[in-house]
């Protein structure tokens, strides 16, 4: 009897590291598979976003960005309000589904010429993601639509004639896709925000917060999903 015992404690051990062994060969098989077919889902639909506001800088200092991290001194933004729509489109690839993303942005910003001269600016805009596609762009100023945009790299740059004292009011809208994640990034140089304000509007519910980041000041339920305000 005792032998029996053994004997079957033993073919249960076999059994259950058999069975060990083929999780993480599974395990490591999707892994691969999901880094390959995630890169291949950013490529087609669109890539997470992290958006910033655009920059306004003197048309005598404005040098174009040539690196990622913007760290280029500019004239601060009097005001700043933005409204998301984010509506969730899972996208399948393979066996594996991954959460896609629709997205409106729209963003009204104020700007001053403090000086008692007429200056030029640059407004200098950067698009949240390289991989992605943008529909019913607007870049207006004062609600004036400006045609003849040139884009450059993912960003687009527009000179402005601010007269003495003035203050401006430009306006940028999109359509988009993307994935996993929405961002609002005020960049590296930025020392001061003054009178922002952002919505985001989901149909869905589960809504993650990074780290270091800024929760919202509201929430509040709606039939679909959230409305969130900081």
């Amino acid at each position: 009897m005792v032998k029996r015992i053994v004997a079957i404690c033993f073919i249960f051990a076999c059994t259950v590291a058999g069975w060990m062994i083929l999780a993480g060969t599974l395990m490591v098989r999707t892994e691969q598979q999901d880094d390959r077919l995630h890169s291949a889902v950013g490529q087609l639909w669109g890539a997470a976003h992290t958006q910033m506001p655009p920059k306004i800088f003197l048309a005598s200092e404005y040098t174009p960005a040539n690196t990622g991290q913007d760290t280029r001194p500019s004239i601060a933004l009097d005001s700043s309000d933005v409204t998301v729509d984010m509506k969730l489109n899972h996208r399948r690839k393979g066996l594996l589904w991954y959460a896609t993303y629709q997205v409106h942005f729209s963003g009204e910003y104020t700007v001053s010429n403090p000086a008692d001269k007429a200056q030029e600016m640059v407004v200098d805009f950067a698009f949240p993601a390289e991989q992605a596609v943008y529909d019913n762009f607007r870049f207006a100023v004062d609600g004036q639509d400006l045609a003849e945009i040139a884009f450059n790299a993912g960003n687009i740059a527009r000179t402005i004639t601010m007269d003495p004292n003035q203050t401006r009011t430009i306006e940028i809208a999109y359509d988009a896709q993307g994935l996993d994640e929405w961002n609002y990034d005020f960049g590296a140089s930025v020392k001061q925000v003054r009178n922002f304000s952002l919505e985001l509007t989901t149909d869905f519910e589960q809504v993650d917060f990074p780290q270091r980041s800024i929760s919202p000041t509201a929430k509040e339920k709606t039939a679909a999903g959230w409305k969130l305000t900081w």
